[in-house]
């Protein structure tokens, strides 16, 4: 009888997902005995000699361990004071010769770096012909801290944009292709998988132009995923970089009015977004704004917690960094940031109204700043847009 083999690689047998339980058990140790050597060391090394004892002549004494150069000449070949005189640190090292503890202490730093390393090697891409639910990977197309980002065909040749759930920092893929948890960070890869979750949600909750479309959110290989339509275009961010002409208001208007209108759909059902950043503004060859990365996401009356996760300088609202209650107008403050990047206080060419408007949504103090997108001062937006140049 044939073994499925999705039993015979389940996470209870898996050999891969075992060995590297195994290897994360012994890095931790090895972590911890090195750090704690080195420790008494570098503390002995501060005292010096003990009392009445002479420095050897045919070695070299540093102030600290972690600094000490060990000569290779035929005269000064080895140290063999190590001056670690105190009881605790006689106890620890129990070693009689400082050059051959040197020698173990080195290999089990090196030891510890390269089995380390091991987990950086799992943190890869699916490969281009994997097939996903009956979606066929073609090509990776960009790396987030959260997931990883494919372009895809369904079952018709329809290309399609799915995002794999992959924390960097506490996920690893084993043998079987299964995304799973480091041993140790379980409980910031379930607040990630959380958050991941509530994004997928978000997609499905919003429709209109100023959002990308999901088809679908699902779970496979102990992970999940989120299937969205194709856009064409680039994020606001490519186009900042650019060095070119500044564009003139009636182009940059259509865009401007998109972002807060998504905003304001957000904005009604209680839903801030937190992340807005040129990054995460997509202009597609449609001539639409659209908003990306619903990952920090989440309703207003949420308590403030694991801010500094999605905080990007620049962008993010100061509230957000120093833990007060965050609201609307935490992304109208990321609104005016990325109208700034845009240009908005140095592109002549743009009202006077809108640099101003940009000034009063970066305003720090939170009482003094703009609390609705459906303030007049927003009515600047609504004039009757100018056709786009071809």
């Amino acid at each position: 009888m044939r073994t499925d083999a999705r039993e015979k690689f389940s996470s209870n047998g898996c050999p891969g997902f075992e060995l590297q339980r195994g290897v994360s058990e012994a890095v931790a140790v090895m972590t911890r005995t090195v750090r704690e050597i080195d420790n008494v060391l570098t503390s002995a090394a501060q005292k010096g000699p003990a009392i009445g004892q002479q420095r050897p002549q045919n070695g070299v004494v540093c102030s600290s361990f972690r600094n000490r150069r060990w000569k290779t000449t035929s005269k000064q070949r080895r140290c063999t004071n190590i001056h670690c005189q105190t009881p605790a640190g006689q106890r620890a090292l129990n070693v009689a010769d400082g050059y051959t503890f040197v020698v173990v202490w080195t290999m089990l730093r090196n030891l510890t770096q390269w089995v380390a390393s091991s987990f950086q090697s799992t943190d890869f891409p699916l490969a281009p012909g994997t097939d996903v639910r009956g979606y066929l990977i073609e090509r990776t197309l960009h790396r987030g801290g959260m997931s990883w980002v494919y372009k895809a065909l369904d079952m018709r040749g329809i290309a399609v944009v799915i995002k794999e759930f992959f924390p960097a920092s506490s996920a690893y893929r084993s043998s079987d292709g299964s995304v799973r948890a480091q041993p140790g960070k379980e409980d910031f890869y379930r607040e990630a998988y959380r958050r991941f979750h509530e994004e997928g949600r978000c997609l499905g909750l919003f429709r209109g132009p100023t959002f990308t479309r999901a088809r679908t959110f699902f779970r496979s290989a102990n992970t999940a995923y989120i299937v969205m339509e194709i856009e064409r275009g680039r994020p606001l961010s490519a186009y900042i970089r650019i060095d070119r002409q500044p564009i003139s208001w009636e182009t940059a208007r259509p865009y401007m009015l998109d972002i807060r209108n998504g905003l304001l759909k957000m904005h009604k059902q209680n839903i801030l977004h937190l992340d807005i950043h040129p990054a995460n503004i997509f202009l597609n060859l449609n001539g639409r704004a659209l908003l990306l990365d619903f990952g920090a996401a989440r309703h207003s009356a949420e308590p403030v917690i694991n801010t500094a996760r999605f905080f990007t300088p620049g962008f993010s609202a100061p509230e957000i960094k120093q833990g007060v209650q965050w609201g609307t107008w935490s992304d109208i403050y990321s609104l005016g940031a990325c109208l700034k990047a845009a240009g908005s206080l140095r592109n002549p060419r743009w009202p006077r109204e809108i640099r101003v408007l940009t000034l009063e949504c970066l305003r720090e103090d939170i009482g003094a700043r703009i609390h609705s997108l459906e303030d007049p001062r927003f009515n600047i937006l609504l004039d009757k847009p100018a056709p786009l140049p071809r």
